[in-house]
Order: C-alpha cells, then structure tokens, then sequence
C-alpha cells in the first residue's frame, strides 16, 4: 500500500514513521477481521522512512478513491472524471504527491482555464498541452490550439500564454472544482459490505 503523509501535519521524520506503521498495524488488523488466512501489508513509502522530514513522502490533498481510484495517486483518472480513448485528455489523477509541481492537477487546471480563455474569444476549441519533466509551467514543449472558427493562431496562442503565467491556482486546487467528495468510512465499508454480499 502506498503511505504518503499528508503535508503540513508531521514534524519529524519520527512522526512519519510512527505515522506509516500505525496505519499498517490499522490495515493489518482489519484484514485480519475480514479475509481468511494470513495477511501481510507492505507500505511503499518512497524507499525510506528515515531522513530530512523534506525527503519523506507527502500528498497536498489526498486520495481520489470516490473517482475509482484505487492508490492515493495514480495515472488514468482525469479532473473531469472523464477518460477518452479518441479526444485529447490528460490521464494523470488530481491528487498527486507533489504540492507545488504536479502536472495531473496544475497542468489540468492551466489546460481547462486556457480552454475557456480561447473559448470565450473564438468559440470552441481544443487545447494539448504537454511538458517535459520538471520544465515550468510556462514553458510547455508543445502547445496545440484547434478552435472551430480558425482563430488567428498567434491571437489564440497568446491566450493560452498568458494563461500559463498564472500563478493564482492554488486555492481553486485545494478547495475548489476538483476537490473529491469524501464519505465517511464507515460507509464506503457498509457499501463495500453490500456489494460483496
């Protein structure tokens, strides 16, 4: 099981190792109540659990497990809770591991505004965007721009730019649109119990 921390609650790569083996013997013993034989629950935490507390392994918001997602971060699930095999579409998860630099949310979000500044000039419209690993995000290695009424491409290209100059995404991340809903879970339990029975 992947056991990342959530950012701002730890002090100490202490606490984060106290944290990760608490949530293992939790695991574990609820296992142990619901499936036969022997368990064993094996806790990815990014190869340590010792170390600069800056080193550990952390999530900004969270998992996506009411999207279908089964880990706390993954690759497949989109913003919109839309995966299209035949349109252009970012597969990385909302909810990443990294708080300031995450493609899956921030590129997403820069997409999406992008999209509505070109739509709202020249209707609609298609925008790929697509960065090399660890570039800025107003620095993409590709920028394609299809609009339905063939807006003048510098005029469009212009829009997405400025779009990606923004710096003003975080709150909209962390408490808007694409904040999952969360059940408590005690229900996703009884849920799970019904399904199975």
């Amino acid at each position: 099981m992947c056991v990342p921390a959530v950012a701002g609650h730890l002090i100490s790569s202490a606490e984060f190792d106290d944290a990760v083996t608490t949530a293992a013997g939790e695991l574990t013993d609820l296992l142990q109540q619901r499936l036969p034989g022997r368990v064993t629950v094996v806790c990815n935490t990014k190869g340590s659990r010792t170390g600069p507390l800056s080193g550990q392994y952390f999530t900004l918001s969270g998992s996506a497990v009411d999207y279908g997602e089964d880990g706390l971060v993954g690759r497949g699930n989109s913003r919109t809770g839309v995966i299209s095999g035949a349109h252009l579409a970012g597969n990385e998860a909302t909810f990443g591991k990294n708080p300031a630099y995450h493609v899956g949310k921030v590129g997403g979000w820069l997409a999406d505004e992008a999209a509505r500044a070109v739509a709202a000039e020249f209707g609609p419209c298609r925008i790929a965007l697509l960065w090399r690993n660890g570039a800025a995000y107003d620095q993409p290695a590709s920028v394609e721009i299809t609009t339905r009424d063939q807006a003048p491409p510098e005029a469009a290209e212009k829009l997405v730019r400025a779009t990606l100059a923004r710096t003003d995404w975080m709150d909209d991340l962390l408490a808007g649109r694409y904040l999952p809903k969360v059940e408590p879970v005690a229900q996703l339990l009884a849920d799970l119990d019904g399904a199975a029975g």
